[in-house]
């Protein structure tokens, strides 16, 4: 018997992110949410979950940048935090206004294997 198979790698196409208007520097530079780039944008990503799902980490990193905290659990197996609204903390005595990502609106990316398993909001 005689077997012969297709030795090219087939390569797999990336499928864009659905939603055209994302823009990927506006998410990046909004870091902590006090743009509000974030928070107008964040139905979308929530609405095109199924794109997310079965990503590696590196992927989303491309769409979205670096999580704002750190990772529990590692970054192939733990929980990806973005932080989508910052809080403001009013100054006193003649102080500046500060910002808390601790306190905030978060979108989290569950992680197993290096791949996104879920999605979630939390809200404070």
């Amino acid at each position: 018997m005689i077997l012969v198979s297709d030795c090219k790698q087939r390569i797999q196409e990336e499928i864009p992110y659905p939603d055209k208007a994302f823009n990927t520097s506006k998410w990046i530079s909004d870091s902590l949410g006090c743009s509000s780039y974030r928070k107008n944008t964040c139905e979308s990503v929530l609405k095109n979950e199924k794109y997310f799902l079965g990503k590696n980490y590196k992927k989303i990193f491309s769409l979205l940048g670096k999580p704002t905290s750190n990772y529990k659990g590692g970054l192939e197996s733990g929980t990806l935090y973005y932080v989508v609204e910052c809080m403001k903390i009013p100054g006193y005595n003649g102080e500046p206004e500060q910002y808390s990502a601790k306190e905030s609106q978060m979108l989290l990316f569950d992680m197993k294997r290096d791949t996104c398993v879920n999605m979630s909001m939390i809200t404070p």
